[in-house]
């Protein structure tokens, strides 16, 4: 059902007019004419001022549209954001700059629950104080985060009103709703930031600073509540001397210089100037300071504490006698920099003219607002640099929104670089003003060339360093222990010198790259990194099978960084040169042996061919030639002795110098070959020895030749020494460790007792001086086991337990 369309005022006007005629009791046609005209004429009159209202109506309603659309723009341009909810929170009305402040539309505003718009952690704490907010929100503000679809969040100082509606018709009541006017915080919050660092910088300044800062109170009474660590050095006196003598600070002062405070108290100096005063110090000693003081005021005008510094300037001022009568003038420095602001007119045909700029516009650009209030770009700053700055605010036009820009413009007050943002304001729907902020970053930009030249610089010597360099995170548990570490940066002689990829590391633990690293590295890092220490050392990867010489040091907390180099040849060379050089002492030893034992063994033979020379010759002068015969057998004898000794002496020094081309052969070959050589020895007062061999003795690595005969030498010792066994028995087995095979070759004859094991392998000895031999055999056993990377020793239980004889080959091929 539709409702009737209400009439017009002016019908319902007319309607009630001609009611109230019809009701009155008077007709026209009873007034007389005088009285007919008298009544026309204040129709008349009455319908000139009708007239005249309508004007002043049409007059008002226009101012009022006016005001309306003064209000729509401002309500829109304003820097701070405002939403008007129900009591429901949902969202009636929304400015632009809220929509702007989310990058949403009206229309994803309008109609919406305002927390849609608030981030997760401040939702529940806005919902849970809403409704007291809705009903009484004066004297509250609220920092919330809003969701943002680039940004994340931004931070938001919220401040709310009541406000009552009007009534839509006689049958709606007054609607109640809150307004939220909302100041976008994040750069404020930034800034924050920003401050509470450069506070703790500043702090740290004044702390290592050499100047002496101080703050001296009055309330209660006069006392320092702050002296820089500096006073010692400065006034001799501790910072706690200063803080028991209030009077301190006065008792320093040089009594000539008494008249200088005086006209700081009388007021003939100001009191936040530099003034420069002689203070005796502990120690006697005049020095000459200059001090600034800033005094301290509460809100009714009372000074309650004065802030300053003073520094030593004894060296400058003995430097400076001659202008001692010279004085300085110093401005009061300014806390912070701000923007330069202007503003621009932009008329109908895209002419720029400026109307206003701020004071920091004047004094960095060194242009007063007289000389450019007014006056067009093109007329301030010529053609061809006022053609460019337009060319910008035409970009602002056309784009007809915000645009920021980089700019360097050489004006009177020098040349800068700036870093100007441009927004245009739409009124009447057109850009009638642009509002230019513009920030001096020329010295950031020098510092930023700096950093990139820095970087450069750093970046090529990391990438060609012949060193190892790699940035590493240290990881720790739950008990402050070093647990492991993360990779962050690694050069390319990192990957050269690892073998390890950066791109496949960055990012990853070692125990994920490494995963057997040696724990002694992460416990030695993990030192360097908890005491921002330094280490230099040296030390073995068995996980990358190399050795490195690492210095750690810590550039920051939790954080180690290492420069190394692979020192694996080195190490190789050095142990090898351990190595010839505990062979070269071995042999020496063995020469001063081998010295001896020719010397003592070959000189028998001698002394027997000498002594029987003479025999000889005399039993020929007598004629007895069977004795001569006789004797001149045993000089044979001997001089065959000495050749064989000759002979076993020679087989030893060729060990190791004449060699067959190694190869890799199965060892039961070569035991089964000796055997077939000793097969005339392998019967025992007429007894067959017994051969056990192990079937499946392992392929080696070695010269053949050598090895068979290290085999026939051990069977024949064995053989030799069989004593009276009724079963003499010789068996050959072995077993397999990780890095080398032990072979042995057991008797059951008379075995060795245990002071005389150590010197079976020596030259020329022999156990059992009846036995066949010269004692050559086991030393050249030895030699030939070492010269194969092995080494030999022998096991036995004594008398009469047999012998067992063991020898070692290593499975890889010896370097």
């Amino acid at each position: 059902m539709t409702e009737p369309k209400p009439k017009s005022t002016s019908e319902s006007l007319r309607q009630r007019a001609l009611a109230r005629l019809a009701n009155s009791h008077g007709s026209l046609n009873e007034l007389s004419h005088q009285e007919v005209l008298k009544l026309a004429h204040e129709l008349q009159v009455h319908q000139i001022e009708l007239e005249l209202q309508n004007e002043e109506l049409k007059s008002t309603t226009a101012e009022l549209e006016r005001a309306n659309l003064m209000f729509s723009t401002i309500f829109n341009s304003s820097p701070v954001g405002y939403l008007l909810l129900d009591e429901q929170g949902i969202v009636q009305e929304a400015n632009r700059t809220f929509c702007a402040f989310i990058e949403a539309s009206l229309d994803q505003v309008i109609g919406k629950p305002v927390q849609n718009f608030i981030d997760e952690e401040d939702r529940a704490a806005f919902l849970s104080r809403y409704r007291a907010l809705f009903r009484q929100p004066r004297d509250k503000l609220l920092e919330l985060r809003l969701k943002h679809s680039r940004k994340g969040v931004i931070w938001v100082r919220l401040q709310a009103e009541r406000l009552r509606l009007p009534a839509g018709s006689p049958e709606t009541p007054d609607r109640a709703r809150l307004l939220l006017a909302l100041v976008d915080l994040t750069a404020q919050k930034a800034a924050e930031q920003a401050l509470r660092q450069s506070e703790e910088r500043y702090r740290a300044l004044i702390e290592n600073s050499p100047d002496l800062v101080y703050r001296v109170s009055f309330v209660p009474e006069q006392h320092f509540e702050y002296v820089s660590p500096s006073a010692t050095a400065i006034t001799g006196y501790t910072p706690e001397e200063h803080y028991a003598d209030p009077q301190l600070a006065f008792k320093l002062v040089h009594p000539d210089d008494y008249p200088i405070l005086q006209q700081i108290a009388n007021g003939g100096v100001k009191p936040d100037g530099k003034i420069v005063l002689r203070w005796k110090r502990k120690d006697g000693r005049i020095i000459w300071t200059e001090q600034q003081n800033t005094p301290i005021f509460d809100p009714q005008g009372n000074l309650i504490a004065i802030e300053g510094f003073a520094r030593d300037i004894t060296d400058r001022k003995e430097a400076e006698l001659a202008l001692e009568n010279l004085l300085y003038e110093y401005e009061t420095l300014f806390n912070g920099v701000q923007d330069a602001v202007f503003l621009i007119e932009v008329n109908q045909g895209c002419e720029f003219r400026y109307l206003r700029t701020n004071t920091t516009h004047q004094q960095k650009t060194g242009i007063p607002l007289a000389m450019i209030q007014g006056k067009t770009p093109i007329e301030l700053l010529g053609q061809e640099l006022g053609s460019v700055v337009c060319a910008n605010y035409q970009r602002c036009v056309d784009s007809g929104k915000s645009i920021t820009y980089e700019e360097t413009l050489d004006l009177p007050g020098g040349c800068r670089t700036w870093l100007t943002t441009l927004t245009p304001v739409w009124l009447e729907g057109r850009i009638k003003y642009i509002v230019g902020a513009a920030t001096d970053i020329t010295e950031q930009k020098a510092a930023l060339q700096a950093i990139q030249q820095s970087e450069a610089r750093y970046r090529a010597l990391f990438e060609n360093m012949v060193e190892g360099f790699a940035l590493h995170e240290m990881i720790w548990d739950e008990n402050g222990k070093p647990l492991d570490y993360r990779f962050l940066e690694a050069n390319p002689a990192f990957e050269r010198l690892t073998g390890l990829k950066a791109e496949q590391i960055i990012g990853k633990t070692v125990r994920q790259v490494l995963p057997n690293l040696e724990q002694y590295w992460i416990e030695r890092y993990g030192e360097v990194a908890a005491s921002r220490g330094e280490q230099v050392f040296e030390d073995y990867s068995q996980e990358l099978n190399r050795w490195y010489e690492v210095r750690a040091f810590s550039p920051q907390p939790g954080h180690f960084a290492t420069i190394f180099s692979d020192i694996t040849e080195r190490k190789r060379l050095e142990a090898e040169r351990e190595r010839l050089i505990e062979d070269l002492q071995r042999k020496n030893t063995e020469l001063g042996q081998f010295t001896y034992t020719v010397s003592h063994d070959l000189k028998s033979p001698l002394i027997t061919i000498l002594g029987f020379l003479g025999f000889v010759e005399e039993a020929l002068e007598q004629g007895h030639l069977a004795q001569a015969k006789a004797d001149l057998q045993r000089i044979r004898f001997a001089a065959e002795k000495m050749q064989a000794l000759l002979e076993g002496l020679l087989e030893l020094s060729r060990i190791g110098r004449v060699v067959h081309p190694p190869s890799l052969f199965p060892f039961g070959e070569v035991v089964i070959e000796a055997v077939q050589l000793l097969q005339g020895n392998v019967y025992h007062h007429g007894r067959a020895v017994e051969f056990a061999i192990a079937p499946d003795l392992p392929h080696v690595y070695g010269d053949r030749a050598r090895l068979l005969q290290v085999v026939q030498n051990l069977l024949d010792n064995a053989l030799k020494y069989m004593g009276d066994q009724p079963n003499p028995r010789v068996e050959i087995g072995w077993r397999e460790l990780p890095d080398e095979f032990q072979i042995y070759v057991r008797d059951n004859g008379i075995g060795i007792e245990t002071p005389y094991q150590d010197k079976v392998f020596g030259l020329f000895e022999k156990l059992d001086p009846r036995a066949e031999g010269y004692g050559v055999g086991l030393a050249l056993v030895k030699r030939i086991i070492e010269v194969h990377g092995g080494r030999i020793w022998v096991e036995s239980e004594g008398q009469g337990k047999g012998t067992t004889f063991w020898f070692t080959l290593p499975k890889t091929r010896p370097t």
